[in-house]
């Protein structure tokens, strides 16, 4: 089960966070449209490290929670929520996606057929690496993510209210589901977006490496937020100090 933030009045205080995040957008849309004009290329590599980085505590968030139902974990309660919230993002990855589309030729020796033409690395994942089933792929990925996260998520939010356990119960049984789906797409997102920046290397382990680094930038950011909530007095009579070594300990 969800807990619920106490004294929701005042997360009023956090209109100025978002202010602060609008003006930070308008900045970075200046800095990248700047950037094309002096470096095309850098500028792409730039905007697809920060889609990537967003994209996987998207999705990221989605992850820590269905390992808290899957495994009927109470402890978690009072901080899931946060990591639920990261999903809010998900629209911003497929327009991040789009984006990608506009700079892919910019980004990727394999969208350029006279580089393909005789490379014999490049000509054998043709079928796999063109710009068509590349943006395929990721847009259904995506779609998989943001069904989970409106079916999971909605689930949570539900058991606020809830007479009994059955939205958590009916996440625990989804959450396997997602969990596999995930493995996969997110190792293929991985691949796709940073491994076939260099199309003649490859490893089978990469996929594990992006998710070792996303999950403990999850719990990173988890810990953070719910430091800065208790101190605002948002969590403080839910949050204890064996809630923050439990998130010390899974960092650890």
């Amino acid at each position: 089960m969800a807990t619920k933030i106490s004294n929701p009045g005042k997360l009023t205080g956090v209109g100025g966070l978002k202010t602060l995040f609008l003006i930070l957008t308008v900045v970075g849309l200046a800095a990248f449209g700047g950037a094309l004009m002096v470096n095309k290329q850098r500028a792409w590599a730039s905007f697809l490290q920060g889609h990537f980085y967003f994209a996987a505590l998207a999705i990221g968030g989605l992850f820590f929670a269905a390992i808290q139902w899957l495994t009927g974990a109470m402890w978690s309660a009072p901080v899931r929520r946060i990591a639920e919230s990261y999903t809010a993002y998900l629209p911003f990855v497929l327009l991040g996606l789009v984006g990608i589309g506009f700079g892919m030729h910019e980004l990727y020796v394999w969208t350029h057929a006279d580089h393909v033409q005789g490379d014999i690395i490049l000509e054998h994942k043709a079928g796999y690496l063109n710009t068509k089933f590349f943006m395929i792929r990721n847009v259904i990925a995506i779609g998989i993510w943001f069904f989970f996260a409106r079916k999971l998520i909605g689930n949570s939010t539900k058991q606020d209210t809830a007479s009994d356990a059955s939205p958590t119960l009916t996440n625990r049984s989804w959450s396997p589901i997602f969990l596999i789906l995930f493995a996969l797409t997110f190792t293929m997102m991985s691949f796709d977006l940073l491994m076939s920046l260099d199309p003649h290397w490859f490893s089978t382990m990469f996929g594990v490496y992006c998710f070792a680094g996303m999950f403990y930038t999850i719990l990173a950011l988890t810990a953070i937020l719910t430091v800065w909530l208790r101190r605002r007095g948002l969590l403080k009579d839910i949050v204890n100090e064996n809630h923050l070594h439990d998130l010390g300990k899974f960092m650890f």
